[in-house]
């Protein structure tokens, strides 16, 4: 079978630019992608160690909020509450959630 370019009328097309990819990604930018993703991975479980470790000395809502600010930050863990929801949540919106925490968790632990 050939291809046939153009064989739907653009007036007709359901979603003319859904098939159009974007610019490729360049090394440069693939290292950094994989340097946040280890950084997040680090962050992610040394707060969610610091929250299990307030946990065990008696500070039970700062842990908790610790724990669920690493859990933000954690990748496999945002995957996680991604899940739950019907649409994305952008990465901005996830580091505001869990500096949020961080915060309440400070100002719990007082």
């Amino acid at each position: 079978m050939r291809y046939v370019p153009d064989i739907i009328p653009a007036e007709h097309k359901i979603r003319p630019d859904y098939f159009k990819g974007g610019p490729p990604i360049t090394a440069t930018e693939n290292v950094i992608r994989k340097v946040l993703y280890v950084a997040a991975f680090i962050a992610g479980a040394f707060f969610m160690m610091g929250g299990i470790g307030l946990l065990l000395t008696g500070q039970f809502l700062a842990g908790v909020f610790l724990w669920l600010s690493g859990l933000m930050v954690f990748p496999m863990g945002f995957g996680i509450i991604q899940s739950q929801f019907r649409a994305p949540i952008p990465g901005w919106l996830r580091f505001v959630f869990a500096f949020l925490l961080l915060v309440i968790a400070a100002i719990v632990s007082k």
